[in-house]
């Protein structure tokens, strides 16, 4: 391991893959009862219960062993949890980190991932919307998005390494996350004029657009080459599909939670 310490932003925007989940609840509004209320009380709930807990384990963690040069970069944690608990703490923390990432992370994100090309199909945003509309009849899940979440994620994790994998994430991500705080400013304080709530729509998404943007020049040139070559198709594509969106009623869209078979549309999935 380098002795010499990393950049702040860089070392963030790698373990920023540790936070991220959270903004998948977003991804089952339509599927929740009275989503403007319970999907941003799960949200901020589900960040302060992983701050606490990512903060607390980080902080024992040092405090056991301070020296962080003489642990391994991939097992370092569980290394720390030998040295506390003996060989028995040690293959427990391996089991619970298989366990989290390999099943549960898993199905979250493949839901999540699912969900959001489900809604951008049944839009019309995407190639093939037709295909990832599809909601299988019996289960009332979008089954063929699903399947093909699913076999994307495996061909990645056996074709590209998982180092590449975390940073275009991560890249992903971060990038949303900055043009949203944008979108917030542009649509509420811009657009709809709402100069009285300042601190909503113009203080808190300058802060977060800020500080996410800090973290986000963290990325190595190579990420930043891959994933603006990515950002970029999607805003040639967004260009292309722009009359469609022009073209949609906001009954065709509705809002979340409030679509559904009486509205003239397909029956959403459920969980």
């Amino acid at each position: 391991m380098d002795d010499r310490p990393e950049p702040i932003a860089t070392a963030t925007s790698i373990a920023v893959l540790s936070f991220l989940g959270f903004d998948a609840i977003s991804t089952l509004a339509e599927e929740t009862k009275n989503p403007r209320k319970t999907v941003g009380n799960a949200t901020v709930l589900a960040l302060l219960v992983l701050g606490v807990i990512f903060i607390a384990q980080t902080y024992l963690a040092a405090l056991s062993h301070p020296d962080y040069h003489s642990l391994s970069a991939d097992l370092g944690f569980f290394e720390i949890g030998r040295e506390v608990g003996g060989p028995w703490l040690y293959l427990l923390l391996i089991i619970v980190n298989v366990i989290a990432t390999g099943i549960a992370n898993a199905l979250s994100a493949q839901l999540a991932i699912s969900r959001i090309l489900y809604s951008m199909g049944r839009d019309r945003a995407l190639p093939g919307s037709a295909f990832l509309a599809h909601v299988h009849p019996q289960l009332k899940t979008p089954v063929n998005a699903t399947l093909l979440v699913a076999g994307l994620s495996i061909v990645l994790a056996l074709l590209v390494p998982e180092e590449v994998i975390l940073k275009l994430v991560n890249f992903g991500a971060l990038t949303a996350f900055m043009l949203l705080n944008l979108t917030v400013f542009v649509f509420f304080y811009l657009k709809q004029k709402r100069h009285r709530n300042i601190f909503s729509y113009l203080v808190f998404p300058a802060l977060g657009l800020v500080i996410v943007g800090f973290v986000w020049s963290g990325f190595d040139r190579t990420t930043f080459l891959f994933g603006g070559v990515w950002l970029l198709f999607g805003l040639t594509l967004g260009a292309f599909k722009y009359k469609n969106f022009r073209s949609f009623e906001p009954e065709q869209i509705g809002a979340p939670g409030e679509m559904g078979p009486e509205r003239g549309q397909v029956e959403l999935p459920r969980v």
